[in-house]
């Protein structure tokens, strides 16, 4: 296990940029650095983005050369597993190492370009300077569901196919998020050009228009970023045969007066032989699932499933929503015994924990100490 802390000093300014940084790492995610230096003693220097993170590392990494990391964990502390200890586009053309240069510094919540439109004090005057009306207010709230939503099967479904994780929308392109915040970043585009013709506009208020529009395209942004990398990530994921399939989601929704995102991990594991006869065992599924509320904190949700088992771990960032969450334990397993599962096992805990077996190898876990 490789221990990895943050340079900056907790109470310095920069570290607030670093926090903010952390919060936006998503299960999946990929980042690309490059080691600086590495003393006798095995801590490297790397440089990942804006930020440097030291690592000691049992091996040594040549100075100059290329990692690659994943976000394997988000609880209790962001942990990252290396994927790749090659250089990253040094002699050869890497496309896709250049696209994530470009979008991770990028990339924000999928939720908040959203919250600016629907929930904010501003709602009515950037709907206004976009020039949309109540028709297309409505339509953007249908991609903004409540968390109730979430939960039931056939409306999840329908997120999951609009969430903008694939190339094209595969179910009511209406309905598609990527789509729907590639057509507000076009209309924000065309009223700044005509610098919001028939508004009367001018002097201070033009600018003051002008300004919350820069704002929210870099909103729309990021979160495009967002669904890009998505993307990325999954194409990787296949390509170095790390699953049979993984997929990954960021999904807006609303909870009482707040907007915020689910992040969603899907995988499909390959079978594998056991055993001397090398017998064939069903490959399993697993889900992991985080949302952060205002008053719970940080939850993460991972679900095992093989041969009709299901296993169910929860982690909680605070003491009191580890505790709410153990209670309500058989109220859980009750619910998904009534959608016909069968859990064979359930736990909430804090911090780390052993997985259930067959849950994948996790002896890579890179720690991120703040």
């Amino acid at each position: 296990m490789i221990d990895v802390k943050l340079v900056s000093a907790a109470a310095t300014p920069a570290q607030k940029g670093v926090d903010a940084w952390l919060q936006t790492w998503r299960l999946g995610q990929q980042f690309s650095g490059r080691v600086l230096s590495q003393s006798p003693a095995g801590d490297a220097l790397i440089r990942l983005g804006a930020h440097q993170i030291t690592a000691r590392a049992p091996f040594t990494l040549p100075v100059g050369s290329a990692v690659r990391f994943e976000v394997s964990a988000l609880l209790p502390l962001p942990q990252l597993k290396l994927v790749a200890d090659k250089p990253v586009g040094a002699a050869t053309a890497d496309p896709i190492g250049q696209q994530l240069r470009v979008l991770l510094p990028m990339q924000s919540s999928v939720a908040a370009p959203l919250a600016r439109l629907l929930l904010s004090t501003e709602s009515a005057k950037l709907l206004s300077l976009l020039g949309l009306g109540n028709d297309a207010s409505e339509r953007l709230r249908a991609l903004l569901p409540s968390l109730r939503q979430l939960t039931d099967p056939a409306e999840l479904q329908s997120l999951l196919l609009n969430a903008g994780a694939f190339s094209a929308a595969t179910n009511n392109a209406g309905n598609d998020l990527r789509l729907a915040l590639l057509r507000l970043l076009q209309r924000l585009a065309e009223q700044r050009g005509q610098q919001f013709a028939g508004q009367g506009l001018s002097g201070p208020a033009l600018k003051a228009a002008d300004s919350a529009m820069q704002s929210l395209n870099g909103a729309l942004q990021g979160a495009l970023a967002t669904l890009a990398l998505n993307q990325l990530a999954m194409a990787q994921a296949q390509a170095a045969d790390r699953a049979a399939y993984m997929w990954l989601f960021d999904l807006p929704y609303q909870w009482r007066d707040r907007a915020g995102s689910l992040a969603v991990k899907l995988e499909r594991e390959r079978p594998r032989q056991r055993g001397r006869a090398k017998k064939k065992e069903e490959a399993g599924w697993r889900v992991t699932l985080r949302l952060d509320l205002a008053t719970l904190g940080a939850v993460e949700v991972e679900i095992f499933e093989r041969a009709g088992k299901v296993s169910v771990v929860l982690r909680a960032q605070r003491v009191a929503t580890r505790q709410l969450l153990s209670e309500h334990l058989p109220v859980l397993q009750q619910a998904l015994a009534q959608r016909g599962l069968d859990v064979s096992t359930m736990r909430c805990y804090m911090g780390d924990y052993d997985p259930p077996a067959g849950a994948g190898d996790w002896d890579q876990n890179l720690s991120v100490n703040v």
